[in-house]
């Protein structure tokens, strides 16, 4: 006899059931499902399937084809182009600006109007001693001097009559060095936009700050200047960068 449901057993007297063999009533309990077995079954079901469809899902997503990938891809793509154009900008404006200063200097260190240099009282005369004493003749088309009166001495803005003459008082300035102590302390360099002067000394600092680091020791650290980039073994680790000006 083959094994009969639970159910189907329930509904038979007590004589129909004292008629069944014993092996039969119990291969009948033995078959039967445990309660609750299906539902079990049926949620590991829905589980599996669940964690296929997110399976899929990620996978989808993370395809170079789906519709989020492209969507940040094109994003990055828009984001690299609007860089590329400030950066343009800015190189643009960083050059008209180099134009309009390309014949200007920039003296540090020459006394106040109220101190002398080596005898001469006026900012007129200390420039000149200054051109004498590294072998100059230019002419100076006009000057004044920079920040506020008091404090720490204030430079003087020289402008020349040329770049080729801003360019040759470059050259003979290094003269300074050694010409003693009253002129030694002299410095001469080019006018720049205060915005690009300390973005140039932020990364000229931070140059010497990472050679200082003991984990850079035996490191190659270097700033390109043409490239406007610092560089520790050939890799970029920062570059110049200023906002608009």
């Amino acid at each position: 006899m083959a094994a009969r449901p639970l159910a189907e057993l329930r509904k038979l007297s007590q004589h129909q059931l004292n008629a069944i063999r014993k092996e039969d009533l119990i291969q009948s309990i033995l078959t039967q499902p445990r309660h609750g077995e299906g539902a079990s079954e049926e949620v590991m079901t829905r589980i599996a399937d669940l964690i296929s469809e997110v399976a899929d899902l990620k996978k989808a997503l993370l395809s170079p084809d789906s519709g989020i990938n492209k969507q940040i891809r094109d994003l990055q793509q828009q984001v690299s182009k609007q860089t590329e154009i400030i950066a343009q900008q800015q190189r643009f404006l960083e050059d008209v600006d180099r134009k309009a200063r390309e014949c200007n200097l920039v003296l540090l260190g020459i006394p106040d109007e109220q101190e002398s240099l080596d005898g001469a009282t006026s900012d007129d005369n200390k420039i000149q001693k200054v051109w004498s004493t590294i072998g100059s003749s230019v002419s100076v088309r006009t000057s004044r001097r920079l920040g506020k009166i008091g404090g720490r001495r204030r430079p003087i803005l020289v402008t020349l009559s040329s770049r080729e003459d801003r360019d040759a008082v470059l050259e003979k300035a290094k003269k300074l060095k050694e010409a003693g102590e009253t002129f030694r302390r002299i410095f001469v360099k080019k006018d720049t936009h205060p915005a690009v002067r300390e973005e140039w000394k932020r990364l000229k600092d931070l140059e010497k700050r990472e050679k200082e680091k003991p984990e850079n020791v035996g490191c190659n650290i270097y700033i390109n200047f043409k490239e406007r980039q610092l560089y520790r073994d050939g890799e970029v680790i920062d570059k110049f960068n200023i906002m608009c000006f």
